[in-house]
């Protein structure tokens, strides 16, 4: 089986971490596997806590989940959730270079007595497509 190498630079420094996957393990899993301990919470794909920039635009990776919580346009600039992202060529990744403001805010989302915590854009859908009605958290 094919195994590929990747690699994050630390923020703010030079150090570089390294690991390898193979297209059987979600990035993060196979970092975890290697003893990294990158962030994460949800682990589906929709909290963007694993969030990290590819080097490349446009990586090869697929998703275990069939609405990873990206935007079409986040996912050809090289943005991926780890958490459910898989490989298909080795990457590299950076720290994110956005400003805080350029990121999508945080939104807590609730219909009925279902509550749920997205990054989203202002629009009237979880990242689930749920319709739901929005409140802006500081």
């Amino acid at each position: 089986m094919t195994r590929f190498i990747h690699q994050l630079r630390k923020k703010n420094s030079s150090d570089v971490l390294q690991w390898s996957s193979t297209q059987d393990e979600t990035l993060l899993q196979s970092a975890r596997a290697q003893g990294l301990d990158l962030p994460s919470s949800c682990e589906n794909g929709t909290c963007r806590t694993c969030l990290l920039q590819c080097m490349q635009s446009n990586p090869k990776v697929s998703y275990t989940t069939e609405w990873p919580g990206l935007s079409q346009e986040e996912r050809q600039t090289g943005f991926v959730l780890p958490c459910a992202a898989i490989a298909h060529e080795s990457l590299a990744f950076e720290p994110i270079a956005l400003l805080p403001s350029q990121l999508k805010r945080p939104f807590v989302l609730s219909l009925k007595t279902i509550n749920c915590w997205c990054w989203t854009n202002p629009v009237a859908y979880c990242l689930c497509r749920v319709k739901v009605q929005r409140i802006k958290i500081h």
